[in-house]
């Protein structure tokens, strides 16, 4: 739900949209707000007056940012290699990831944990 639990109050006050739904119906049965706004009336403007659509008063919810999938994460955990390093100092001092390879350990694997080595997830 996009408003509900916010501290915003639906302001449709008893109107109804052409199909006879109020905000409450939107906030029930339209997970995704893809039906905000598609049966307005005069009267009834569900973007304005539905805390679900993105209307109504009060507080409205910050929505959290959407992570980039082609984000890469390097995936080493806790594992460092022979020099007690991990993928961030490759990240930082590796330019070019000609250091990769050349420190894993048994814990430690480079190419398959550092973004900058062409690994990571």
């Amino acid at each position: 739900l996009r408003g509900g639990g916010s501290g915003c109050k639906d302001t449709d006050n008893g109107k109804k949209d052409e199909h006879g739904d109020g905000c409450k119906w939107y906030t029930e049965n339209d997970p995704d707000g893809e039906e905000c706004g598609l049966a307005d009336t005069d009267n009834f403007q569900a973007n304005k007056m539905c805390c679900h659509c993105g209307g109504g008063t009060g507080k409205q919810p910050t929505p959290a940012p959407t992570p980039n999938p082609n984000v890469c994460k390097d995936t080493h955990g806790d594992a460092e290699d022979v020099d007690g390093d991990n993928c961030e100092w490759y990240t930082t001092h590796d330019e070019h990831g000609e250091d990769c390879g050349y420190h894993d350990d048994d814990d430690f694997d480079a190419y398959e944990m550092c973004c900058r080595c062409g690994g990571g997830s």
